[in-house]
């Protein structure tokens, strides 16, 4: 619900980061053809195919298609795998167990998701902007969630693509919401966060006629999407969600109606201009949450604030740069 902007700086840094590693994996498996067998695991051998693909990504520059490419050259990406590895369409070939061993048990399970998250500077899920990032996992340590927007059962060989790792809250990246959707089905078309723009999604807000005389009570206000990508708000439950979060519209509203009238904000605004703060760390002092486009992603609900805030007058639109 919230973009993120591309960085291939910071791409390019990843690919530096695991390159060496996943290189030596695919020279390994080249050279057994294949998967020997170990423990449990019977052997699997290297389809021609495959084995044609895999030498192609020992060519200089191959590689890194598949882990730099960004989120709007992705699918072209995808149909010219499927083109070139057809054995990856049948499932009871060795195809599909070597590519998840390579890019997803030796490539993505141990690589550092922490170093990850924090190169990334994000601390909120895109995808619903409700949760930060960070959860728990079972040894008791706390780790960010990251979703593969292109899931790894289906696309194995984006495991580790830069613009196909997005930090996402347990809630979004759970079973029960986007899981193991596909963002090519047309049920489920989405927007990678890489190619979010401001204005796919709004926030508006409405007076509930069941709530007259208590502006502070939750369900005073309605909170609807006056602008939407119907798909996500279907897949993350995004209007069930926010349906709980109205007690905040009416702080808003109450805001506007009796803090923060017209005088008051402008001498609020000369007061921290005076302070040295920039517009956007007024807006925050105003809103009591972030404002600018860049920082949406700081505190849960920012986007909520900024939009019910512009609507409100509460702060001004900035103009685009």
């Amino acid at each position: 619900m919230i973009g993120i902007k591309r960085d291939d700086t910071l791409a390019g840094q990843h690919y530096d980061q695991i390159s060496t590693k996943l290189s030596a994996e695919i020279s390994r498996i080249v050279n057994a053809g294949g998967l020997p067998k170990h423990g449990r695991r019977r052997r699997r051998k290297i389809e021609p195919d495959l084995l044609t693909f895999l030498k192609k990504l020992q060519q200089p520059g191959e590689l890194k298609k598949y882990i730099i490419t960004p989120a709007d050259e992705l699918e072209d990406l995808i149909k010219d795998f499927k083109k070139d590895v057809g054995s990856f369409r049948n499932k009871r070939k060795s195809t599909h167990r070597i590519i998840k061993y390579i890019f997803l048990e030796r490539g993505y399970t141990p690589f550092d998701k922490l170093k990850f998250i924090k190169r990334l500077n994000l601390d909120t899920c895109v995808y619903c902007n409700r949760n930060y990032i960070y959860a728990v996992d079972k040894s008791g340590i706390v780790k960010p969630q990251i979703d593969h927007f292109y899931p790894q059962h289906l696309y194995p060989f984006l495991g580790l693509n830069y613009y196909n790792l997005i930090p996402a809250c347990q809630t979004c990246n759970g079973f029960d919401c986007k899981s193991k959707s596909d963002p090519l089905d047309a049920k489920t078309a989405l927007i990678n966060p890489y190619q979010i723009e401001d204005q796919h999604f709004q926030f508006t807000y409405g007076i509930n006629p069941a709530h007259i005389g208590k502006a502070l009570a939750k369900g005073a206000y309605t909170l609807s999407f006056a602008r939407q990508e119907k798909e996500h708000l279907s897949v993350f439950k995004l209007e069930e969600f926010y349906s709980l979060h109205t007690d905040h519209v009416a702080e808003l509203v109450y805001k506007d109606k009796t803090k923060y009238p017209p005088h008051y904000k402008r001498s609020l605004e000369k007061r921290y201009k005076g302070l040295g703060l920039a517009e956007d760390e007024i807006d925050r002092m105003i809103l009591g949450a972030y404002a600018g486009n860049d920082e949406l992603h700081k505190r849960p609900l920012s986007k909520l604030y900024r939009d019910i805030g512009l609507e409100l007058g509460l702060i001004k639109k900035k103009p685009t740069p």
